[in-house]
């Protein structure tokens, strides 16, 4: 009696397993229902890769005039226009990174599931998320994953105890940039739904958080220089150390754009919102110089592009003295 009731428990037994793995191969069983076999590993790699500028729109112009309001007459047109354009190479390095995963549709008051930091990733690399964060997230559960990449040492970095709300204003904060500290803040979001037994390799483009200008001037006198400076910016963005300049007046900030082979260029970051009393939209502002470096010519300060800055744009600014 008990040799039959042990084979019949053994036939038993085989037909669970073998029916678990004829199943399998139609989605039936799970890999933790059949035993001996282990489970493949699990992980999150996320490849970082720096999004191309904004390409310029057909119309997408402005076209004003500087008057004199100093000096001899003379007026100067100024045409900007967004542009199409590829990033100099320093415009894409990327200093650190930080990815944070809020579950979704968690609320700003939310931390973060996992957390991962990492130092001198470069663009295109690839960031493996530890196993003690992994860890951390729930098989079947669906996540945002945030990016914000080269943040000054002198801003807050995130942690796992940042919440949703706070890490939103954070890419919306307008980093200063001190000049033993230059570069551009980056910022990317992207979501995963997170199972075991894959290892999931995610893209996430993140987008420069300030836009380039990129300033020409056509028609001084032999012997003559130009100054530009860009006057009520929401804050300074140094970019080389040494070749730009800054100083901060009580509610605004100049910066000076550099001239190299023929461009005065310099970084802008979008202008605050109108409601923001402190701060006005940034201007371009110019005076023309003799021979001798004396001021021969000032002229009244126009809003650039008609106070529209987007981030992670080219804009083409030519100016023309007209006689």
């Amino acid at each position: 009696m008990h040799k039959i009731l042990l084979a019949k428990a053994i036939n038993t037994t085989a037909l669970v397993f073998i029916g678990c793995v004829a199943m399998v191969f139609n989605e039936g069983c799970t890999r933790e229902e059949m035993p001996g076999i282990d489970d493949e590993v699990s992980g999150i790699t996320i490849n970082l890769r720096v999004a191309d500028p904004l390409p310029g729109e057909a119309g997408d112009t402005q076209t004003a005039l500087l008057r004199s309001v100093s000096g001899a007459e003379n007026t100067v047109r100024v045409v900007t226009r967004s542009a199409s354009l590829g990033p100099l190479p320093e415009e894409s390095l990327i200093t650190n990174a930080y990815v944070l995963f809020y579950i979704i549709g968690a609320n700003d008051e939310a931390t973060p599931t996992a957390f991962q930091s990492v130092t001198a990733p470069s663009a295109g690399s690839d960031i493996v998320i530890d196993e003690s964060q992994l860890a951390r997230l729930t098989l079947g559960s669906e996540y945002d994953i945030y990016v914000l990449a080269s943040i000054p040492s002198s801003t807050t970095t995130p942690s796992l105890q940042m919440t949703k709300g706070q890490l939103l204003a954070l890419n919306e904060h307008q980093f200063e940039r001190p000049a033993g500290n230059p570069g551009v803040s980056f910022f990317g979001k992207s979501s995963l739904k997170y199972d075991k037994g894959n290892w999931k390799t995610l893209s996430i483009e993140v987008s420069r958080l300030l836009a380039r200008l990129d300033i020409t001037l056509t028609g001084l006198k032999d012997g003559q220089t130009a100054a530009f400076r860009i006057i009520d910016q929401a804050i300074t963005v140094p970019y080389n150390p040494g070749n730009t300049t800054t100083t901060p007046p009580v509610h605004y900030y100049t910066s000076e754009p550099v001239l190299k082979d023929g461009i005065y260029r310099t970084y802008i970051y979008p202008n605050y919102p109108k409601k923001d009393a402190l701060y006005g939209k940034a201007r371009l502002f110019l005076s023309v110089l003799d021979a001798d470096g004396k001021v021969v010519n000032v002229y009244d300060p126009i809003v650039i592009n008609g106070g529209t800055i987007e981030r992670n744009k080219i804009y083409e600014i030519n100016c023309s003295l007209l006689p």
